[in-house]
C-alpha cells in the first residue's frame, strides 16, 4: 500500500496530503511500501528520493510532467520506482523495459529512456 500526497500543490485539512515530510514519516511509521508523489513536486525535491529509500520507502510519482519521457528518464536515474502517465500509447514506445532476475528467482522490470545506458533496477 502507498499514500498519496499533493504536497501542498492544492489545499487539504490532512497535513499529511500537503508536506512532504508529513507523508514520508506517515509512510513510514505505518510500514507502507511508499509514497506516490506529484512529479513537479519531487522534480523540485530530487533529494527526497533518497531520503525516502534511507527509509524503506518506495516512491511513484503521478502528473502530467509524466508524458515528458525526459522527466521520466531523470526520475528513473533518481531512483524512482515508477512513473504514472496519461499518455501511454505516446510515451512508452520511447522507453524500454528491461526484466532481470534476481539470485531469488524474482523477476523486476525497470524502464529507462530507448537508447540510453543501463537502467536502474526497480
Amino acid at each position: 500500500m502507498f499514500f498519496l500526497s499533493g504536497c501542498g500543490i492544492y489545499p487539504h485539512v490532512d497535513p499529511r496530503r500537503t508536506s512532504i515530510p508529513a507523508a514520508v514519516a506517515f509512510a513510514h511509521q505505518h510500514a507502507l511500501a511508499g509514497v506516490v508523489l506529484p512529479a513537479s513536486v519531487l522534480m523540485a525535491n530530487v533529494g527526497l528520493v533518497q531520503d525516502a529509500a534511507a527509509l524503506g520507502l518506495k516512491v511513484l510519482t503521478y502528473g502530467l510532467e509524466n508524458n515528458q519521457v525526459e522527466v521520466v528518464s531523470t526520475q528513473q536515474k533518481l531512483g524512482v520506482h515508477a512513473a504514472i502517465v496519461d499518455d501511454v500509447e505516446s510515451t512508452l514506445p520511447l522507453l524500454r523495459v528491461r526484466v532481470s532476475t534476481g539470485g531469488d528467482g524474482r523477476q523486476e522490470a525497470s524502464l529507462a529512456v530507448a537508447g540510453a545506458g543501463a537502467a536502474a533496477e526497480s
